[in-house]
């Protein structure tokens, strides 16, 4: 047992964290605890991330009652490579005492939506009467009216033939209880230009986007979500989900993959999976001197000084501010 699994561990029975899971989760405390160590200890990578950045990550997950299991594939938590800035002192050479900052390379634990977990939260909504996303191969795109934004498609019935073509792109819809139906149609191509612009993993070569099998989960993923964003009923739980994708969970979502600053649409699907990005977010080295100049900002609170937590609803309506969501 590695010592920062152990720290974990530790982390998760303290009796303050005990006591914040009860008030949370209720009876379904001891369920998480057992469920949160299970996929610790499957994941070496997780038991080298900060253990309060794997329970706040695992509580998003449980205030939106989808079950962690990776193999079932509603929501993921997964060990990712951040940067964390200190401030440095040291004597220049003329003996003056000059600050500068030093980024040094920390895990840190994301939270992950599956698809599976959007369509699970549009189900309970009560709005949607039919939600899906599937592959689309060649030959199966009929026709696509730009004004209407309506699309035709030929399905293929044998699927062993169907299987023999290759994927042009994916596709996602749903129908509401009130009658109205929306689609959303992403080629191949226009997937990996949104993967390469979201994901900086994906930019260089490597990580689940780049993958065959995390190519296609991230797709369905994908136009998924935008149909939601774009054109669906959203509930107070379907708007914490999209936020919440893709973030590290702290006082605010840190989208620690993602350069973009989407203000029409919250970021969208960025690296996921078991592979790290080697890179810091600053694009530095580790223990790289960013700035020997003198730093006029003031280092981080300490934990006693730092201020009360936001509510689940504040870091909403911060998240809906920034993106310009009204």
């Amino acid at each position: 047992m590695s010592q920062m699994q152990t720290s974990v561990q530790t982390y998760i029975r303290n009796g303050g964290v005990q006591e914040r899971l009860n008030s949370l989760l209720g009876e379904r405390a001891g369920q998480f605890t057992a469920s949160l160590m299970s996929v610790v200890n499957a994941n070496p990578l997780l038991q080298e991330c900060q253990p309060e950045s794997v329970v706040k990550a695992a509580i998003t997950a449980a205030a939106m009652n989808l079950p962690i299991n990776q193999n079932l594939g509603f929501a993921y938590i997964i060990p990712y490579n951040n940067s964390k800035k200190t401030v440095e002192k040291y004597l220049d050479t003329k003996g003056v005492e000059r600050t500068r900052n030093v980024f040094t390379k920390v895990y840190e634990a994301q939270f992950q939506m599956g698809y599976k977990g959007f369509i699970q939260l549009a189900q309970r909504s009560g709005h949607y009467r039919t939600i899906n996303s599937t592959d689309v191969r060649e030959g199966e795109l009929v026709k696509e009216d730009r004004l209407s934004g309506e699309l035709e498609f030929a399905w293929i019935d044998d699927d062993k033939e169907r299987e023999k073509l290759p994927i042009i792109g994916y596709v996602a819809y749903f129908k509401l209880s009130t009658g109205f139906e929306k689609s959303l149609y992403m080629s191949v191509e226009k997937l990996k230009k949104h993967a390469k612009k979201y994901s900086k993993s994906y930019a260089k070569g490597f990580g689940l986007w780049a993958e065959d099998d995390g190519f296609e989960f991230m797709s369905k993923k994908t136009v998924l979500k935008l149909l939601i964003s774009r054109f669906g009923p959203m509930t107070t739980e379907m708007e914490k989900a999209i936020l919440a994708d893709q973030s590290t969970v702290d006082d605010d979502f840190k989208y620690i993959d993602n350069d973009h600053d989407d203000k029409t649409t919250p970021p969208q699907s960025t690296d996921n999976g078991a592979d790290v990005d080697d890179s810091t977010a600053d694009g530095v080295v580790e223990g790289e001197v960013v700035d020997e100049s003198v730093d006029q900002s003031p280092a981080e609170d300490s934990a006693d000084e730092k201020p009360a937590p936001k509510t689940l609803q504040e870091k909403i309506a911060d998240q809906k501010a920034k993106r310009g969501i009204k």
